[in-house]
Parts: structure tokens; C-alpha cells; sequence
């Protein structure tokens, strides 16, 4: 699909990501790209030299519209506590532990382009929520909603920016309630009638099921290829779908 087409189908309102020089480094002198649209900004300054250098994604776009009514989100009972809380505007290093950790499986790369004043200004702004599901005590999983009028979505919803858990915590019956408890707190903070979330082949496979259990409806759907992340150095080069680590 043309790049023009695919900002008009998701609503990007970044306009001019696509006149940066491809001379750019992304990890070392990369500027901070648009809010949302880091990926974009990355893939249109580096093109790779060779074909193998390449991945070859599917993205699905999910919507889910604010219901007129909904019950509180119960937690499941479990042998430990359950806590699901908003980090106040985290640090930076809380924040890159969280999204190094529940992302490198599944090689998410764009807030790795970031500097930490540029993180931590967007972690500052009130239209950006981070949350953490605890587990015992211990961080079990992040999302973060992007409401910024600048972030990349059609200008009258709200954006899943992020939702995942850490490795260890895959496949313990989390996931739903805790995707749930996200959606819940979307419609209380945020004054969007509708939820965006994108994901993709490279996320883990009970990713988009577990959306659509939650409500979620695919809106639409785009093959691409993007230059992969470990060989421009932005990820270690044995990162990738499906390296969970054993609990």
C-alpha cells in the first residue's frame, strides 16, 4: 500500500515523516519523531541494503466503541494478589525496563528511537497513561493509552498505544482481565467514544483472539514490509516472536 494511502486509511496526522535524510542513524542521532508515528519516522530514514534486511508484517487496526453501560472488571482469583495501577509519571529507566521487557519478544523497537528527555516528556503529558498489572507485588505487565491529538489515529479515538505482559507471565490467566481493566479505564479517563488498538504478525498469536474476546472489531488491514530492528542494531540479534522465557 502507498505510504499516502496508509495515513489516509489510519487517520496519521503526520504529514511530512517521509522527507528525512537516509543518511540518519536511527540509535544514535535519530530526532525525536512525531508522538505515535516513531515506527514511520524509523522505517522512512533507513532503508536497508538488502532484501534479507527486511520483515514482512501484516497489521490489523481493532476498534471498540464506549459502551452505554458496563460492569466494574472483576480480577480472577489467584494464588497471589492481583493489583493493576497508574504509574505517575514513571521514569524513564521504570519505563524502559517495562518496555524492553514485555517488548523484545516480539521485537518492538519505537521507543527504543527515543532519548530520555524526549521519553520522559512524553510520560509527563496527561494525555499519555501508563499502566502496570502487578502480580504478588511484582510488575507482570504494562499498556499505555495515547489520547495526544498528535498521536497517530483518527482524531476522535483514543489509542492503545501498548499492552503486553512479561515473558514470565504469559499464559497464566492473566492477560484478559488485564486487558479488560485497560479498557475500563479508557472510558473513565479518557473522553474518546472509541478505543484503537493495532497488531501485528510479529506480536504473540493469542494477541488478536484475546482482543476480539474483549470487543474489539477489526477495522482494516495492511501487508508492509519494515527493515528489521536487530540488524540495524536497535534490538539484540537473537530478539524475536516467540522467545518467551520458562517461569
Amino acid at each position: 500500500m502507498a505510504r499516502n494511502a496508509r495515513r489516509e486509511r489510519w487517520g496519521s496526522d503526520a504529514n511530512s515523516l517521509f522527507n528525512v535524510p537516509n543518511s540518519i542513524v536511527p540509535h544514535l542521532t535519530l530526532p525525536s519523531p512525531p508522538p505515535g508515528a516513531e515506527r514511520e519516522f524509523w522505517i522512512a530514514a533507513n532503508p536497508m541494503a538488502n532484501a534479507d534486511d527486511y520483515l514482512d508484517v501484516t497489521v490489523t487496526q481493532l476498534e471498540i466503541r464506549r459502551p452505554a453501560a458496563h460492569a466494574p472488571v472483576r480480577a480472577p482469583t489467584m494464588p497471589r494478589s492481583i493489583g493493576f495501577q497508574r504509574a505517575v509519571e514513571p521514569t524513564a529507566s521504570f519505563y524502559r525496563y517495562l518496555y524492553e521487557t514485555v517488548g523484545e519478544p516480539w521485537l518492538w523497537f519505537e521507543r527504543r528511537l527515543l532519548d530520555d528527555d524526549a521519553l520522559a516528556a512524553a510520560l509527563r503529558n496527561e494525555k499519555v497513561g501508563v499502566y502496570v498489572l502487578y502480580y504478588g507485588g511484582v510488575p507482570a505487565g504494562f499498556s499505555e493509552i495515547d489520547a495526544r491529538p498528535e498521536a497517530s489515529k483518527p482524531k476522535d479515538s483514543t489509542l492503545l498505544a501498548y499492552f503486553g505482559l512479561i515473558p514470565e507471565f504469559i499464559g497464566c490467566g492473566l492477560g484478559r482481565f488485564f486487558l479488560s481493566a485497560t479498557i475500563e479505564v479508557a472510558w473513565e479517563t479518557f473522553p474518546a467514544d472509541r478505543l484503537i488498538v493495532r497488531t501485528c504478525t510479529l506480536d504473540h498469536p493469542a494477541a488478536l483472539p484475546l482482543y476480539q474476546k474483549c470487543g474489539f472489531t477489526p477495522t482494516g488491514q495492511q501487508s508492509t514490509r519494515i527493515p528489521d530492528p536487530r540488524k540495524a542494531g536497535l534490538l539484540p540479534a537473537d530478539a524475536g516472536p516467540g522467545r518467551i522465557l520458562p517461569r
